[in-house]
């Protein structure tokens, strides 16, 4: 179990405060005045250190100074009045890069983060959205660096190894200006932020409005495309005035066209969402037309796409959060095919990715906690990825994709000091992080003073929980797994969803923990204490000012044998399922050339040729006959006396539309296009096929 992480107070001020002075000031509560400095230098020395940048330096010190890093290397001079840290048996590595987050972001008055949608909206007094003059929920020009609060889970972040975040608004299809930030304690917001703007948001759909403008996904593509067309028309007319506004009408002012005008002069990457191969193909279409510096964010369906996002130079921001089976479905309901290849597919995505030279990194992606978070890099390593793509994923990677390599990313001599000192790589089930530095602070481990008692006993297992809450019980399934020293993880499971545990120990017959859920941008805290005896348990779980009684009994146990079993079975290889996919999503062959014999051929356009041979080669109808000589070599189909017609047409089809086949928001919609939403995976195209169906008018 990691323990919480806190500043640690300096033993020594660059003004060489004497040791009394320093103790009376500290025991004296009346005296108001800044946090002492930190030393002059830290020295972690007799270290292993990852530097992000080649091997790994064996037995070396890493010196720190005004927030930098002051020398990496074996044999560096430490200074008499350094801070000594002896990091004998631990390594070093750079601090890990959340890379696209809401944290640290300031609570709006109704608890929500970041900033308001733009635009109209009905329902809250605004007049109705006309169209996409009316530039509904867009804000571009919203700056996350302007919006910076409170935010507790910054703390937890920074204990588990992550000193920066990418942080930015999330809502509106124009979202905002992303910066990134460091996870420090400071009070200055000013300073968390290590560059703005790092990136501007994209989303391409609009949730639960579908009586707004846009309301379907091709009307979002139309009004962002409307957006980028507008945006390069008032650059031209500005440059058009600018050089002769005499007898011209000056172009109007538009703050979402100037500010993307910024951004697409500064070279600033729009963020794409798109998690499936269509997604994918959406964005690198829509970055393409308008000549876009973009990155992908999503990314978990890259695997049927790596190729073309390693010819478009298209990094991928690849979400942390993988897509896994519903707790509560019903047992009896059938899952697809495809849907089980994705789930099983997506933890192999960064694997492929990095082996194919694509920039990637990695996202929480609402994540409530960093226990989730390295459980499923893990995942990916387990799929494929070294810890070494990992680390780069987590650090170096990032701050090439955001600009900032340049400052972090890597342990290098004038850089920002943001480490990780720990006992394994940090995402390790067993690592220790002791001790972080953000802009060269330290915050180390806060040594628990709660009494510990070895586990009265294993508390592993399912168990049926009630909760008294004021509106009546609440049942719970909490799934638990100990080890022998007491640490405890595992996930409760209610009809709200599925949370992991953090902190998780059972010191005697006490078992605490606690719970962080994420419901839209508010995040909720509640600490959890339950005394055990034997099947039952009983105690409360506290959430800010309320607490409420928890009861419960165990329902099932571990199963050591059941695991063993399991353990054994053999799994489906990735190689096998994407076998069984190419079988599934056909053709049966891929064929060049071949010829077609015995067959009765309904031409359409002329006679009925019986008994007559027709030869294709390349997709296209070579030759069509009764004595139509056919090649040596070339593959041959005996048809069997069977009939041959051309491909039937579907003059008015509404398969493969995704998103809506209308745009029904607006009565003249003719800047819509089906072709921004065809679904190649629907599977109505394969129905039609088996009925003949080989061409449709969507």
């Amino acid at each position: 179990m990691r323990r919480s992480l806190v500043p640690s107070l300096s033993t020594r001020e660059r003004s060489r405060l004497p040791w009394c002075l320093l103790g009376a000031l500290l025991m004296a509560g009346t005296v108001h005045a800044d946090p002492p400095a930190p030393p002059p230098y830290y020295a972690v020395k007799n270290v292993t250190v990852v530097t992000g940048t080649g091997d790994p330096l064996e037995g070396a010190t890493v010196l720190l100074a005004d927030g930098l890093i002051e020398a990496v290397g074996q044999g560096v001079e430490i200074p008499a009045d350094a801070w000594v840290m002896d990091g004998e048996g631990l390594t070093l590595y750079p601090g890990l890069v959340d890379a696209l987050t809401t944290l640290g972001l300031a609570q709006k008055e109704d608890g929500g983060q970041g900033a308001p949608s733009g635009g109209p909206s009905p329902g809250r007094g605004d007049p109705t959205i006309r169209g996409p003059e009316d530039r509904p929920r867009t804000t571009p020009w919203v700056s996350a660096a302007d919006m910076l609060g409170d935010d507790r889970r910054i703390e937890k972040w920074r204990k588990a190894g992550f000193t920066a975040a990418v942080t930015g608004p999330a809502d509106g299809f124009f979202a905002g200006q992303a910066a990134l930030i460091n996870l420090g304690g400071s009070s200055s917001r000013n300073r968390a932020v290590v560059a703005a703007p790092v990136a501007q948001r994209l989303n391409f759909r609009n949730p639960g409005r579908s009586r707004t403008y846009p309301s379907s996904l091709m009307g979002s593509l139309a009004y962002i495309k409307q957006v980028f067309s507008d945006t390069r028309h008032n650059i031209l007319a500005k440059a058009g005035y600018a050089a002769a506004p005499l007898g011209r009408e000056r172009p109007v002012y538009d703050r979402t066209l100037a500010t993307l005008e910024t951004d697409l002069a500064q070279g600033t990457p729009f963020l794409m969402p798109a998690h499936l191969g269509r997604d994918i193909d959406r964005a690198l279409a829509l970055a393409g037309e308008y000549d876009l510096p973009a990155v992908i964010y999503g990314g978990q369906g890259a695997y049927a796409r790596v190729d073309a996002l390693k010819d478009a130079g298209v990094p991928v921001l690849v979400s942390l959060n993988w897509p896994k089976e519903e707790k509560n479905r019903d047992p009896e309901a059938d899952t697809s095919l495809r849907t089980l290849y994705h789930r099983r597919m997506a933890p192999a995505v960064p694997a492929r990715l990095a082996a194919a030279g694509v920039p990637l990194a990695f996202y929480s992606d609402g994540l409530a906690t960093p226990t989730e978070i390295f459980k499923n890099v893990r995942k990916a390593i387990d799929a494929g990825l070294s810890n070494q793509q990992a680390l780069a994923a987590l650090t170096s990677e990032p701050a090439r994709i955001f600009g900032v390599a340049d400052r972090l990313g890597t342990i290098e001599a004038g850089k920002i000091a943001n480490l990780v000192l720990a006992t394994d790589w940090p995402w390790a089930e067993d690592a220790e992080i002791k001790a972080v530095f953000v802009d060269g602070l330290k915050y180390e481990e806060r040594v628990s003073d709660e009494p510990t008692e070895p586990p009265a006993m294993d508390v592993s297992g399912v168990w049926a929980l009630t909760i008294s809450t004021p509106r009546g019980s609440q049942d719970v399934s909490l799934e638990l797994t100990m080890e022998e020293d007491g640490n405890v993880t595992g996930e409760t499971v209610s009809e709200r969803g599925t949370t992991a545990l953090e902190e998780g120990r059972m010191s005697g017959d006490l078992l605490r923990f606690k719970t962080t859920r994420t419901m839209g941008p508010r995040t909720f805290t509640s600490s959890w204490s339950l005394t055990v005896e034997d099947e039952t348990l009983s105690g409360f779980f506290s959430a800010g000012p309320m607490s409420m009684d928890v009861t419960g009994e165990r329902t099932s146990g571990p199963d050591e044998d059941e695991d063993e079993e399991s353990a054994d079975e053999p799994k489906v290889t990735l190689e096998e399922m994407e076998a069984a996919m190419a079988l599934y999503q056909g053709p049966a062959a891929r064929m060049g050339a071949y010829a077609l014999t015995h067959v009765t051929v309904w031409t359409v356009s002329g006679d009925t040729i019986s008994d007559g041979t027709v030869l294709v080669r390349d997709g296209k109808i070579a030759a069509v006959g009764r004595d139509v000589k056919i090649p040596g070599g070339m593959e041959i189909i005996d048809a069997g006396g069977g009939h041959l017609i051309p491909g039937i047409i579907d003059a008015h089809s509404h398969i493969t539309i995704e998103g809506g086949g209308n745009e029904g928001s607006l009565a003249v919609t003719s800047m819509v296009s089906i072709g921004d939403v065809l679904n190649p995976d629907d599977i109505a195209i394969y129905r039609a096929l088996a009925g003949g169906v080989t061409t449709v008018n969507v």
